[in-house]
């Protein structure tokens, strides 16, 4: 019975592109999801390079004031030095001199 050999394969391949278009539906839901998921990503790296990009910004501002600081603290210690040695030498009297920062 050839006619009836033609029905069932016909209904056949229709069963099979009904499951083959519920799969199509599936797997385009799906890479919404992810092209989702994908866009929130790219948002929070942006916004997280924005503070690495600050963060790296306030460490190099630290590092110019540790810098400055340093320089600082240097010159003190030279005339330090220099009033030390002096007084040693007996060319200068620093107990009258006034350190109290008034």
């Amino acid at each position: 019975n050839n006619n009836a050999d033609l029905k069932s394969k016909y209904s056949n391949m229709a069963d099979e592109m009904d499951l083959a278009n519920a799969k199509i539906a599936q797997l385009n839901t799906q890479i919404e999801q992810l092209q989702d998921q994908n866009n929130n990503l790219k948002t929070e790296t942006h916004i997280i390079k924005e503070q690495l990009d600050s963060k790296n910004n306030d460490i190099i501002q630290l590092k110019d004031q540790l810098r400055e600081s340093e320089k600082h603290k240097n010159q003190y210690e030279t005339e330090l030095t220099k009033l030390r040695n002096d007084n040693a030498m007996g060319t200068i009297d620093i107990s009258t001199i006034d350190i109290s920062n008034e």
